[in-house]
């Protein structure tokens, strides 16, 4: 069975953040002690102001939202692109809504980006995100609707073929060009 959270192995925390691994899950490339601190920190629901910058994503989104809670200061928002969640009781309700397809609203849950997921409540119905929400899962031999955008290299080709592997998709249309 397929995780959803990258930080279940160090593999996936080195490709989150675009260090890859050369070769088996066990075999990983030398890195400094200030890389692992900050693989070790991204995303892990505290704003450090080292990792607040667009490098690192705003610190995976750590710094922004209601309930930010400080690691280090300054701590605050300095993501342009974030809005606060405008119906915060109806995100990731696997509703699309256009009004919680913000980066403050983590994209409505993905809904946007899920054809499996209700559209009948947004007009404009957009994929928005610009982050794969299981980046562990491109390239895995499995066609993931979530992954399958520009953005995430279209699930790493798994969409496409004569053999494509449907378990975990409703889509499940090769929309590679």
């Amino acid at each position: 069975m397929r995780s959803n959270s990258p930080k279940n192995s160090p593999i996936l925390l080195y490709r989150h953040i675009g260090i890859a691994a050369t070769k088996e899950l066990d075999v990983f490339p030398i890195i400094s002690q200030r890389s692992w601190v900050i693989m070790m920190a991204l995303g892990d629901g505290k704003c450090h102001y080292y990792l607040n910058t667009a490098q690192y994503k705003w610190d995976m989104g750590d710094c922004c939202g209601p309930n930010v809670k400080c690691f280090s200061n300054p701590c605050e928002c300095k993501d342009p692109q974030w809005q606060p969640c405008v119906l915060p009781d109806e995100a990731n309700d696997w509703y699309c809504d256009d009004e919680n397809n913000t980066p403050g609203c983590g994209y409505d849950g993905g809904a946007c980006c899920d054809p499996a997921a209700s559209h009948n409540y947004c007009t404009e119905c957009k994929c928005k995100e610009t982050t794969c929400r299981n980046s562990n899962w491109i390239g895995d031999g499995y066609c993931d609707d979530l992954n399958n955008w520009p953005h995430c290299n279209f699930d790493g080709g798994d969409c496409c073929g004569s053999n494509v592997k449907k378990d975990y998709c409703a889509e499940c249309a090769c929309k590679q060009p």
